[in-house]
């Protein structure tokens, strides 16, 4: 007998055709969790508390560094994905993404960023 999930059969049904949408949000956190364990992706099995969060300014952060530094997007956007996905920080606080940014390129660098992308300058470790 399979659930409107499709988990009883071991079956993937898309959102798309579950009547109802209240189960969605765990159909996502179940292939979540598939595809992280598949590809050996670090990540928590809960999702972040508050998800999904607006992450505008860790756009316009990510986006100015690609103006900049377009080699180090990639390593910026693991620091963050490690701290959301897998210590389920806040990313939306700059005190959380400017930190992350500041492994990557240092303080100098990351509060230069920070400004290029019109955002308020952040607390380091005090």
């Amino acid at each position: 007998m399979a659930t409107s999930l499709g988990i009883a059969r071991n079956e993937l049904i898309w959102p798309a055709n579950v009547k109802d949408h209240t189960d969605k949000d765990k159909w996502i956190n179940i292939e979540r969790n598939r595809w992280a364990k598949s590809f050996n992706i670090p990540m928590s099995e809960e999702a972040p508390e508050g998800f999904p969060p607006n992450t505008v300014n860790v756009m316009r952060a990510l986006c100015a560094l690609s103006l900049t530094h377009p080699q180090k997007v990639s390593d910026a956007f693991g620091a963050m994905w490690q701290a959301f996905w897998v210590e389920g920080q806040a990313i939306v606080k700059p005190e959380v993404f400017g930190p992350a940014l500041v492994k990557v390129l240092g303080e100098k660098e990351a509060k230069a960023i920070m400004e290029k992308a019109s955002l308020s300058l952040f607390t380091l470790v005090d």
